[in-house]
């Protein structure tokens, strides 16, 4: 199977953005390289991963979770079923909490902090004191991950809210879970059976 080949296999199967990334994963090039090369022929390997993919992809699972990382703010996050998968749309709290710090070394708390995208960014950026917290153990482990991956400094804790925070903060931010429990089943399928209801279910 040349790549072109398999783009047109899985833009039949899954579309052609979702084909794209799994491919350029899958042969570790860029879309660029995909587009000059399509004659080039897949080895077994490459094919059959390639092809459990789309597999994978068509039984639902998130494009985000098969690739295992995806872009938040401009970083690479870890990506999987221990957090929400970061959405683009959360791009625009951080961006609030950035214009609000400017250059402060303020302390900013994230509560509900899932993958740490929102935390990881805020640290990255500013010369904020940033604590993140989460009440499952899974999405604490996650965001201690991303935080060594992206080497941010933030204080990571695991509480119910503000059970084990303790003292003042100069802002609160938190995307947390905001559907409520009769919503749950008529969520699409990638997110309901493949994404925390813990973050998702706001009862």
């Amino acid at each position: 199977m040349t790549i072109g080949q398999a783009l047109d296999l899985g833009q039949g199967k899954i579309g052609r953005r979702d084909a794209m990334l799994l491919l350029s994963k899958t042969i570790h090039k860029d879309n660029g390289y995909i587009m000059l090369h399509e004659k080039k022929i897949l080895d077994e390997n490459e094919e059959k991963l390639y092809r459990d993919s789309l597999a994978r992809r068509q039984n639902g699972e998130p494009t985000q979770h098969i690739l295992g990382t995806w872009d938040f703010m401009g970083h690479e996050f870890i990506t999987d079923s221990r957090a929400l998968i970061p959405r683009p749309e959360t791009e625009l709290l951080v961006q609030e909490v950035l214009a609000f710090i400017g250059d402060s070394n303020y302390r900013i708390l994230d509560l509900c902090t899932g993958s740490g995208c929102i935390a990881i960014s805020i640290a990255l950026a500013t010369n904020a004191d940033v604590t993140a917290v989460d009440i499952c153990q899974d999405a604490i482990n996650l965001a201690k991950e991303n935080a060594v991956k992206l080497n941010a400094n933030i204080e990571i804790i695991q509480s119910d809210l503000f059970e084990k925070v303790e003292g003042g903060f100069d802002a609160i931010v938190s995307n947390p879970p905001y559907i409520t429990s009769s919503e749950m089943d008529v969520l699409e399928s990638s997110v309901r059976d493949f994404e925390p209801h813990l973050a998702l279910d706001g009862g």
